[in-house]
């Protein structure tokens, strides 16, 4: 795989894909009514670039050493790469929801600023009193 074998990445789907899936259900059942299928399939697409961007380091990553199989490791990779895109999503949709207020407010001039140029004008009258 650590050289671009195309069967050998085959033979990892094959061997290690429906328990990888699993592992994202598992993750994205706690959300249903939030997460939909394709959602499912766009975490397991992210888990797969996740293992074979940056020339593959996270895959030259895995040490047998330490104790886990590489089924286990494959399957926390998931669970992580499952959280990281639905924290991802959950930051998305909070800033959309501030968007339409931020258009409101924008209309007007800032509060701050005006509050500023006025603080600025009284310093500049009372220096000029003296």
């Amino acid at each position: 795989m650590l050289d671009g074998d195309e069967q050998a990445w085959r033979e990892l789907i094959h061997r290690y894909g429906p328990s990888v899936r699993r592992c994202i259900t598992a993750v994205t059942s706690r959300f249903r009514g939030v997460v939909s299928s394709d959602d499912e399939e766009e975490i397991f697409s992210t888990f797969c670039l996740r293992l074979l961007q940056n020339d593959r380091s996270k895959l030259a990553a895995f040490d047998a050493g330490r104790g886990a199989s590489l089924g286990t490791w494959l399957g926390m990779v998931a669970i992580q790469t499952a959280y990281d895109l639905l924290r991802q999503r959950r930051r998305e949709k909070n800033r959309d929801h501030r968007a339409p207020l931020e258009a409101l407010v924008a209309g007007g001039p800032d509060p701050f600023d005006l509050y500023l140029h006025r603080e600025r004008q009284d310093l500049a009258r009372r220096l000029l009193d003296r």
